[in-house]
């Protein structure tokens, strides 16, 4: 079996994240600990608990410790932008090194690239667009709605009204 080729997909610490807030931002609320979690999704214990190490540290979620202790999510999944979580988790996000404008490893024809600024607007649409999603936008789809369908029909519609990529 051939393993599948992916482009631009989120690192393993960014899914996690986004399970393990998916699993904290259920109705029955409470404590969870990391090996409920780990066992909800078939995890790796010790990078899940990297994970939450880190959504704790960001403010998103709490920790409590001793015996009956684990995670709690305390901020609210409308708030939690899925473009700052995946920049706290992964740092920023360049579709091509042209798009890093600060980045000393700049491509070598960038004065002369014919795709640089279609590239960068695409980079742009992508900022926009997970700036544009919540945690909630992901987990939570209203009725008769799978999870990004009303995003992805919103974005259509918004794309629609704007310049083409190339223009």
């Amino acid at each position: 079996m051939r393993a599948l080729k992916t482009m631009l997909s989120l690192t393993k610490k960014t899914e996690y994240a986004l399970l393990s807030l998916s699993h904290l931002s259920r109705p029955a609320g409470g404590l969870c600990s990391a090996r409920e979690i780990s066992d909800a999704y078939q995890l790796p214990l010790p990078v899940l608990m990297n994970v939450l190490k880190r959504l704790a540290k960001i403010g998103l979620i709490e920790s409590t410790r001793g015996a009956r202790g684990g995670y709690s999510l305390v901020a609210d999944p409308g708030k939690i932008i899925l473009g700052d979580l995946i920049r706290a988790m992964e740092g920023e996000i360049h579709l091509v090194q042209c798009a890093d404008e600060a980045s000393e490893n700049r491509c070598e024809i960038v004065n002369h690239c014919p795709i640089q600024g279609p590239l960068i607007r695409l980079q742009h649409r992508l900022e926009g667009l997970l700036a544009g999603l919540s945690l909630a936008d992901v987990i939570g789809p209203e009725p008769g709605q799978t999870p990004l369908t009303q995003c992805t029909e919103e974005c259509v519609r918004n794309n629609n009204n704007e310049t083409s990529v190339s223009g």
